[in-house]
């Protein structure tokens, strides 16, 4: 297992406040039609996608900044967690699931209708990226998203948003519905102030 280096830990919250008290958080809801042919994707590495379960949690942990008890809760609540392994190492991850979603960034639920199912908090660990292993997992979701008789995937994207990125996305079928931005208030770097809102995601 890849644990995030002790220096990098300790500098965590010291980053957060030099960030300055003020942000603002800024995301473009995708959608894709789940009943449409899946697109192709192949990887230009060796890649194997498993469901994770209670013995991944320590591994996806330390890649992302949630606690290990925030991941037990999401499996119990029925959440799916789709994971991509290079030999067997875990470097990328997207969860998914089936209602309303309260995303921590934009300080907001986002309210998901019956026929619809949600994808958040994807990360893929910095030398897999550029290899096509997150649109890999894309079609997973898609794949998840209709055998629960969904008819279409939704999921924000927050970082890294670029022409070319967008461009990925469209080529995949998936084609940008909203943009949100939440201004947030910093105090330090444990308090956070901002509008708490909901999202309708029509």
């Amino acid at each position: 297992m890849r644990v995030a280096p002790v220096w990098r830990r300790l500098l965590a919250p010291i980053n957060r406040l030099l960030r300055g008290p003020f942000g603002v958080h800024r995301a473009i809801l995708f959608e894709a039609d789940v009943s449409q042919p899946l697109p192709d994707v192949r990887p230009t590495l060796p890649v194997e996608v498993t469901i994770a379960d209670d013995t991944d949690i320590a591994e996806i942990a330390a890649n992302t900044p949630a606690r290990i008890a925030v991941f037990e809760r999401r499996l119990k609540q029925g959440e799916t967690c789709i994971l991509a392994r290079i030999g067997g190492r875990v470097v990328s991850s997207v969860w998914l699931k089936y209602c309303d979603h309260w995303d921590d960034d934009l300080h907001a639920t986002i309210r998901i209708p019956e026929f619809k199912c949600v994808g958040y908090e994807a990360f893929t660990v910095p030398d897999a990226r550029g290899h096509g292993i997150r649109q890999l997992l894309h079609v997973e979701e898609r794949k998840r998203c209709r055998a629960a008789g969904r008819d279409r995937l939704v999921f924000w994207l927050r970082k890294g948003i670029t022409p070319t990125v967008l461009r990925k996305w469209n080529q995949l079928g998936l084609h940008q519905t909203a943009v949100a931005e939440v201004a947030t208030y910093r105090l330090f770097w444990r308090l956070k102030f901002s509008r708490s809102h909901s999202i309708e995601v029509s």
